[in-house]
C-alpha cells in the first residue's frame, strides 16, 4: 500500500501537485507528467504501480494501448473524474481499474489506494485457487 511508484497525468498543475502531496503522504513516490507527453509515449506507464489519469485523455486509441500494455505489465490505472461524471461514466474495461472522483480528498486518495490493494488480493487468490484445483 506504500512505497509503489506513482504516476499522475494532468494538465491542471495545482490540482496534480495537490494529488502528487495526497499519495507521497502514504509514502509513495510520485511523478507528474503533462498530458502531451503521455500521449506521445503511453509506453511509460510500464514503469509504475498505479498511473492517475484524466477521464478526459480516454479516447479509443489511448484505451486500446492501455489494454495491449496492462496485459504484459502489472499496472494499476485510474481515472480521475469530476463526481457529476460518475454516474454516466462507463469504465473502460481492460484499461481502467478504479476511479479517483474529484474534488479530491486524503479519504479519496485513501479509498482508492485500499481498493487497488484489495482489488489485486483477491485476483491473487482467484490465481491461487485456479492453480490448486
Amino acid at each position: 500500500m506504500i512505497g509503489h511508484k506513482i504516476l499522475i497525468v494532468n494538465e491542471n498543475k495545482r490540482l496534480a501537485k495537490s494529488i502528487q502531496n495526497m499519495y507521497e503522504y502514504f509514502k509513495n513516490e510520485v511523478t507528474l507528467l503533462l498530458s502531451s507527453e503521455f500521449i506521445s509515449n503511453p509506453e511509460i506507464i510500464s514503469e509504475f504501480h498505479t498511473v492517475v489519469i484524466d477521464k478526459d485523455l480516454f479516447g479509443l486509441s489511448l484505451v486500446e494501448k492501455l489494454r495491449a500494455i496492462k496485459r504484459v505489465h502489472k499496472v494499476n490505472v485510474v481515472a480521475l473524474l469530476h463526481a457529476k461524471d460518475e454516474v454516466d461514466y462507463q469504465l473502460p474495461l481492460g484499461a481502467v481499474d478504479q476511479l479517483l472522483i474529484k474534488p479530491i480528498t486524503i479519504q479519496n486518495v485513501f479509498n482508492t489506494i485500499i481498493a487497488l490493494e484489495e482489488r489485486k488480493e483477491a485476483s491473487s487468490e482467484t490465481k491461487t485457487l485456479e492453480h490448486s484445483q
